[in-house]
C-alpha cells in the first residue's frame, strides 16, 4: 500500500491534461486496529494524513480535515538560507535550504527543511536543481515540482524516493531518528554565569522519564497516566506509538534558516570540503542544528517556558485559531573567530585555540515572536530572547535569558526584533552589545485604527555576553525620552558606523505608527554614554489622523539604510514600506514605499554651539517627490520662450529641493509591504504582496501574489531590462508572501533568490560590497572618503546634479552616475 500511494502520489495519472495529475492519499484507523504503522506510511508515503477515530463524531471530524487538507495542500516557503564559500568570501556556496510548511486545521502543521542547489538550466538560466540535476521548480506554479527531488533523501527499503511538493517526505523531516538529542535548561536563569559556569558546571538537562520534568514543569493533565506520560517522552525523542520514528518537524513561518561553517576536511579525490551546520527554530519550541551535508538532526534546544506547549503538539488538538507558537523569531548568529580563518574547529576536528588561549567560539541569539505559553484564546502579551551557545553542535548550553514583561524588560512585548550585534564606545570603552526593538503589542491584532502601544514602543540596547540592560529610550521613565515614541517597534534596528572606527554611532528604526526614528550614539570616552545618546523623530510618514485608515500607514519592518552623495555630500538614505502585516488581506490603507534621505554619514545631528540636539522636524510626505506617475526625466528639453530652464531641469530642481521620494502601491490589488528591504549597488529591492481576488466577492480564500521590485536608490526609477526599457518589478506566479533573499554571487553570475524563483541581479558585477559592519567591525572609512572626494560628471539624464552614489560606475542610466553596497 505505501508502494502505491507513492506511486498515485507522484506519477502522472492523466498526461492529456495540462500539469501533473496526482492523487492525495488520506488513511482512517478505528481504535487500535491491527496494521495502524501500515496505515500511517500509506498515508504519508501519499502525501495525506493518518487519523486514528473512537466514534462516530471522531470519524465525522478527520472527513471534514481531509476535505480542509485539499485546500491546504500546497506549501509555503520562507526564504532561503544560504552559506558563504569558505574558500573565497566573495562567493556563495550553491546550496540553498528551504524551510517549508503548509497550514493545517490542527495544532501540528506539516513542515520540513530542505535542501537543493542553484545551478544552469537546459537553456543556460540560473534554477534551482534537484539532487538529479533537474529543475526542481514549475516555472508555472512556483511549487517544487511532483517529481522532484531534493537532496536528504527519505528511503522506502533501499530505494531513495523523489519527495517533490510533499511537504513531509524526504529533507530533515525525513531523517528523524527516535532518540534525538533534545536539551533543556530547568534551573534559575540567575544562576547561568557567563562564560564560567555555562561552559562547565551548569549542563542542560536531557530529556528522559524521571524527577526533573514533573507533570507541573511540563502542565500535564492531572489524570495522565505514567503509559501515556512515557509515550509523550518518546514521542518529543522521536518515537511514535509503536517504537517507529514519526518523521514529524515543527514548522518555522518566520523563522529563516542560518548556516555556520564549523571545519574543512579533505572529501573524495582530495576535495576540499566544508563542514557546515543549519540552523532554523521552529514553532514547536525547538532550536534546530542540522548537518548540512546528511540532513541529520544533531540537537535540539527548547526552552523551558515552551515546554507546556509540547504535549498540545503531541495530542495535536484540532482547530486553527488559536495554535501555539515556539522559537519563531529570527536568528542572530555570532562567530567568535579569533584566527580569522572563517572556521570554528580544524581539519581534525578539535576546537581552534589561539596564541593567546582564546577559544573559537559559535553563539545564536533567538526569540520567541508570538511564542509562548497559549493563554486561553490570545496568544503571550510578551515574550523572551535566548542566547545559547552551540559552539559544541551536539550539547547546546544556554548562556542567558531575557523575560519580557518584567524587571528591566517590562515594556518588551510579542519578541518580533532581531538582536543585532554592535559594539559601541560605554563609559569609555568598546563593548559588545545587542540592540533591539520592543516588539508587537498584541493589542494591534484588533485594533481597527491606528493607536498607541503601552508595551513595544522602546529600543534596547544589553550587553552581548550577560543580556544585561545598559540602556534603553521610550517616551517615558527610559534612559532617553522622546516624544512620540508610541508605537511598537517590531522591525529590526539598523546599526551603521558611519566614521569607520569599528564602532557603531547611528541607530534607524521604525513603528507600526508610520513613524522613523534616528539615535545617536555620540563618541566621547570621557563622557558616560547614558548622557551622550541623542535621538530625534526624524519622520512620520502616516495620517496625523489616527482615525483615517486609508492613511494609517505601518511599517512592521526595519528600514534598509544606504549612503548616497547628494548635493556634493555623503548622506543616509533610508528605504522601507508599509503594510498591515497582521492582516495581509486589510484593504483600507493606502501604502506606500519611501526613500527618505537624511543627514551626513558620520555626523550626529547635535548642535555643538548650544550642547543639545539639532531642533528637528520629523520629515512628511509633504517633503516626498513622489514619483509613482513620474520618470523624473523627460525627453523634452526644449528652452520655451521666456523661460531660463527647460522642463527636464525643472524636474530636476524640484526633486532635488525634497527630502527624499515616495510611491504609491496599487491600491486596485491592496498592495502592500510585508517584508523587509534590501539596498545594494544603488538599487533598492523589495517585494511586494496584492490580492488577486477579492475576499468580498469570492468564497475562495485569496492566496495573494508578490512582486520583486528593483528600483534605483536615488530615483526610484525601474532597472529591470524589458524590451529595451525598464520596469520597476517583475511578477511572481508563486503565492503568498515573498520575501527578497541577498544576491548570491556565484561563479556562474550572480542572482537574487525570491521564493522558489531566481532573478538575474541587475547589480553590476565590478560593484564590490561595503558593509556598515562585518563581524562588530567596519571597513567603510576609504569608501567615505573616496566618496565625498569624487566627481561625477555630468550625464544626459543628469545635467545639473552631482548625484553620484558610492562606488564604482554603472551603465545603467535609470542608477544614476555610480552606485553603492552599503547594506544592512
Amino acid at each position: 500500500m505505501p508502494t502505491l500511494a507513492y506511486a498515485l502520489n507522484n506519477l502522472d495519472l492523466n498526461d492529456t491534461l495540462p500539469g501533473k495529475q496526482t492523487v492525495q492519499t488520506h488513511t482512517i484507523g478505528y481504535r487500535n486496529i491491527v496494521g495502524k504503522v501500515l496505515l500511517e506510511d500509506t498515508a504519508r508515503f501519499g502525501g495525506g494524513k493518518f487519523y486514528s477515530v473512537e466514534s462516530a463524531q471522531q470519524l465525522q471530524n478527520a472527513l471534514s480535515s481531509i476535505l480542509i487538507d485539499v485546500y491546504l495542500n500546497e506549501a509555503t516557503f520562507v526564504s532561503p538560507a544560504v552559506a558563504v564559500n569558505a574558500f573565497n568570501r566573495l562567493e556563495h556556496r550553491d546550496e540553498l535550504y528551504y524551510a517549508i510548511f503548509r497550514p493545517s486545521e490542527t495544532r501540528r502543521w506539516p513542515d520540513n527543511l530542505k535542501r537543493y542547489r542553484l545551478g544552469v538550466d537546459g537553456n543556460g538560466q540560473p534554477a534551482i536543481m534537484d539532487r538529479n540535476g533537474n529543475p526542481a521548480v514549475d516555472p508555472n506554479t512556483g511549487f517544487f515540482k511532483a517529481d522532484s527531488a531534493s537532496f536528504w533523501p527519505q528511503t522506502i527499503g533501499a530505494t531513495a524516493i523523489s519527495d517533490g511538493k510533499n511537504v513531509e517526505l524526504g529533507g530533515v523531516a525525513g531523517q528523524l531518528g527516535t532518540n534525538r538529542k533534545v536539551f533543556t535548561y530547568t534551573g534559575d536563569y540567575a544562576d547561568l554565569d557567563e562564560p564560567t559556569a555555562a561552559m562547565s558546571a551548569v549542563v542542560p538537562d536531557t530529556f528522559a522519564v524521571n524527577g526533573a520534568f514533573d507533570n507541573t514543569l511540563l502542565q500535564l493533565p492531572d489524570d495522565i497516566t505514567e503509559t501515556e506520560r512515557s509515550r509523550f517522552f518518546n514521542w518529543i525523542k522521536g518515537q511514535d506509538a509503536s517504537g517507529n520514528p514519526h518523521h514529524q518537524f515543527g514548522d518555522a513561518i518566520h523563522s529563516q534558516p542560518v548556516v555556520v561553517n564549523y571545519r574543512t576536511y579533505t572529501g573524495i579525490d582530495n576535495k576540499k570540503m566544508t563542514d557546515s551546520v543549519v540552523f532554523v527554530g521552529t514553532n514547536d519550541g525547538y532550536l534546530h542544528a542540522i548537518d548540512a551535508a546528511t540532513g541529520q538532526e544533531l540537537s535540539a534546544f527548547i526552552p523551558k517556558e515552551l515546554l507546556p506547549n509540547l504535549f498540545d503538539y503531541y495530542r495535536n488538538t484540532p482547530g486553527i485559531i488559536p495554535r501555539p507558537y515556539g522559537l519563531d523569531g529570527p536568528i542572530t548568529v555570532a562567530v567568535f573567530d579569533y584566527n580569522n580563518d572563517g572556521l570554528i574547529y580544524a581539519n581534525d576536528n578539535t576546537l581552534q585555540t589561539t596564541v593567546d588561549n582564546k577559544q573559537d567560539r559559535v553563539i545564536l541569539f533567538v526569540g520567541m515572536r508570538r511564542g509562548g505559553v497559549l493563554n486561553n484564546d490570545r496568544h503571550p502579551a510578551h515574550g523572551n530572547y535566548y542566547a545559547v551557545d552551540y559552539t559544541d553542535r551536539e550539547a547546546p548550553k544556554l548562556l542567558w535569558a531575557i523575560k519580557g514583561g518584567e524587571g528591566d524588560f517590562a515594556r518588551l512585548g510579542q519578541i518580533w526584533s532581531r538582536l543585532q550585534p554592535a559594539t559601541i564606545r560605554f563609559n569609555g570603552e568598546a563593548r559588545k552589545v545587542l540592540i533591539f526593538g520592543g516588539g508587537y503589542d498584541r493589542d494591534q491584532d484588533t485594533a481597527t485604527t491606528r493607536a498607541t502601544d503601552d508595551t513595544g514602543n522602546a529600543i534596547y540596547i544589553v550587553d552581548a555576553m550577560t543580556g544585561e540592560r545598559l540602556w534603553w529610550a521610550s517616551n517615558a521613565d527610559s534612559n532617553l525620552n522622546l516624544l512620540g515614541m508610541d508605537y511598537s517597534i517590531t522591525g529590526n534596528i539598523f546599526t551603521a558606523d558611519g566614521n569607520g572606527d569599528g564602532l557603531v554611532e547611528t541607530l534607524f528604526a521604525s513603528d507600526i505608527g508610520g513613524n522613523l526614528w534616528r539615535i545617536d550614539l555620540r563618541d566621547n570616552p570621557d563622557n558616560e554614554i547614558l548622557t551622550r545618546i541623542t535621538g530625534v523623530h526624524l519622520a512620520r510618514l502616516s495620517g496625523a489622523d489616527a482615525s483615517d485608515t486609508d492613511d494609517t500607514r505601518r511599517f512592521y519592518h526595519g528600514p534598509s539604510v544606504a549612503a548616497e552623495v547628494h548635493g556634493g555630500l555623503l548622506h543616509y538614505t533610508i528605504a522601507i514600506g508599509s503594510g498591515y502585516h497582521a492582516k495581509p488581506l486589510s484593504q483600507s490603507i493606502n501604502d506606500r514605499f519611501y526613500m527618505v534621505r537624511n543627514g551626513y554619514v558620520g555626523s550626529p545631528m547635535w548642535d555643538d554651539e548650544n550642547n543639545a540636539a539639532l531642533s528637528w522636524s520629523p520629515i512628511t510626505e509633504s517633503n516626498l517627490y513622489d514619483i509613482t506617475d513620474e520618470t523624473l526625466y523627460t525627453a523634452s528639453d526644449v528652452v520655451a520662450e521666456g523661460e531660463t530652464l527647460s522642463p527636464r531641469q525643472v524636474k530636476q530642481n524640484a526633486f532635488n529641493a525634497q527630502q527624499g521620494w515616495m510611491l504609491d502601491l496599487d491600491s486596485n490589488s491592496h498592495e502592500k509591504v510585508l517584508a523587509p528591504a534590501r539596498t545594494a549597488g544603488s538599487i533598492i529591492f523589495f517585494t511586494t504582496f496584492r490580492l488577486v481576488r477579492d475576499p468580498e466577492s469570492s468564497c475562495f480564500a485569496d492566496p495573494g501574489r508578490s512582486r520583486l521590485y528593483m528600483v534605483s536608490q536615488r530615483n526610484g526609477r525601474g532597472v529591470v531590462a524589458v524590451d529595451g526599457g525598464y520596469a520597476r518589478f517583475v511578477s511572481s506566479n508563486m503565492s503568498g508572501i515573498a520575501t527578497p533573499g541577498a544576491e548570491i554571487r556565484t561563479s556562474q553570475g550572480n542572482v537574487i533568490p525570491y521564493s522558489t524563483e531566481l532573478v538575474e541581479s541587475p547589480l553590476d558585477s565590478s560593484v564590490s560590497t561595503i558593509f556598515w559592519r562585518d563581524n562588530w567591525t567596519s571597513t567603510v572609512q576609504t569608501a567615505i572618503e573616496a566618496a565625498q572626494n569624487a566627481q561625477a560628471p555630468e550625464t544626459e539624464e543628469n545635467p545639473e546634479e552631482n548625484n553620484a552614489t558610492t562606488g564604482s560606475n554603472q551603465s545603467d542610466p535609470t542608477t544614476g552616475a555610480g552606485s553603492t553596497d552599503a547594506t544592512q
